[in-house]
């Protein structure tokens, strides 16, 4: 398999010809990547504030392509340059698992009582979770952020996978919440998390047809307007979402893809270009390598489309951290989902148009 050549658009904070800067752009282009970087000025860095203390400035000063410490990412990519060009081994001929007649009940959250259902949010859980555990995890802190008046119309449906045996586990009789079944274990037992696992793609593509379906239904609730109809997935359920996405016939508001990459089977075609894809991935992640999920979504950048890609500095294989449920907002805003204004300011308890910071 040749090697990839990754397209990288980012933001470097402070002064590109000094020599920090030098260093990492030199180590971005040892990694193989045609970079398009900007300067700004220096700024206190807002990313590693606590839980609570987000302000709207601060999460504006977030909005680059790629952001993250100069160090941090070097580090990273220094260490990931002897691995970049690892491939998984040739996929075998593998027959298919079995799937069940569908999906297991949805997990469906809102609008709120007396609200106008204004745009659905369909999301797709992480490898072993389910579609409650997500909800229990993501929207008190989005109700933290959203004002009432846009997290109220927003319907929330929460998929969970159906239970599977896992063919990379030694146990025949361990079963898991899968959206498909993996062949290999490179980013868990194997320590390899910069090569794509092999998996099963019948039962991908099985779940893509669940999740179609679970599209074209919210689409019909909202008048048959799939612009208010937007996908999120984690980790497995993120590489699963941005399938669904690339291949439905109709184009979708956008898609957040958390901690995941683009699957090797996944078809990218110029046609669609007009998705609005957000990308969050740790530069610690030690299960799907941020390398791996870069390669991948050069794909996307090289058929002309818009990405909006975060990578946060020691952040290892995390969902539903403080940085993805500003980023999830910020993309709330770029669909078209909500209105801008309606985040709170948490630290000063009113909200703020990002456009006047």
């Amino acid at each position: 398999m040749p090697k990839r050549q990754l397209s990288i658009h980012a933001v470097v904070v402070g002064d590109a010809d000094s020599q920090p800067k030098r260093s990492l752009l030199r180590r971005l282009s040892d990694f193989g990547s045609r970079s398009l970087l900007k300067s700004r000025p220096p700024a206190q860095d807002p990313m590693m504030a606590p839980r609570g203390s987000v302000t709207l400035k601060a999460m504006k000063k977030r909005r680059m392509s790629v952001q993250a410490g100069v160090d941090d990412i070097s580090k990273v990519f220094e260490k990931q340059a002897s691995i970049v060009d690892m491939t998984a081994p040739p996929a075998l001929t593998r027959q298919s698992g079995p799937n069940p007649e569908a999906l297991p009940p949805f997990h469906i959250i809102g609008p709120s009582k007396g609200k106008t259902h204004t745009a659905s949010l369909i999301l797709l859980h992480g490898f072993t979770c389910s579609g409650q555990q997500l909800a229990s995890e993501l929207l008190p802190w989005l109700k933290q952020r959203l004002m009432p008046s846009a997290f109220g119309g927003i319907r929330f449906v929460f998929l969970t996978a159906p239970r599977r045996r896992v063919s990379c586990y030694d146990d025949p009789n361990q079963e898991e919440n899968a959206w498909h079944d993996y062949f290999s274990d490179h980013g868990g037992a194997e320590g390899r998390p910069n090569i794509e696992e092999d998996i099963d793609v019948g039962q991908l593509d099985w779940t893509r047809a669940q999740v179609h379906k679970a599209i074209d239904a919210e689409a019909k609730l909202l008048g048959g307007d799939y612009k208010k109809v937007a996908l999120l997935g984690q980790s497995q359920g993120s590489c699963t979402a941005l399938h669904c996405a690339l291949t439905h016939p109709k184009s979708i508001a956008g898609i957040l893809c958390s901690i995941g990459q683009l699957y090797s089977h996944t078809p990218v075609s110029e046609k669609r270009n007009d998705l609005k894809v957000f990308t969050f991935n740790g530069a610690a992640d030690d299960c799907i390598g941020c390398s791996l999920s870069l390669r991948t979504y050069s794909r996307l950048l090289e058929a002309g489309y818009q990405l909006r890609m975060h990578i946060q500095p020691g952040v290892s294989h995390e969902g539903s951290t403080d940085v993805e449920i500003d980023l999830l907002c910020e993309a709330l805003e770029s669909w078209g989902l909500i209105r801008e204004g309606k985040v709170r300011d948490e630290v000063y308890g009113h909200h703020v148009n990002l456009a006047n910071h």
